[in-house]
């Protein structure tokens, strides 16, 4: 499954350190999905915003 991403280095960096730590992380999706079958594709948009708890260990 083919997949892009762009992410920004400064919010990447800043965040990493919390993420570390264990506390809860914002995550930011914006973009669009294509989805198809047999040469026929609908183009979906994502707006994903939320709060995530990660854990290094």
């Amino acid at each position: 499954m083919p997949l892009s991403i762009e992410i920004d280095m400064k919010n990447l960096l800043k965040n990493a350190i919390p993420t570390l730590l264990g506390k809860d992380v914002l995550v930011k999706v914006t973009g669009t999905v294509k989805l198809g079958k047999a040469n026929v594709y609908k183009t979906f948009p994502v707006n994903y915003e939320g709060m995530q708890r990660f854990s290094a260990f």
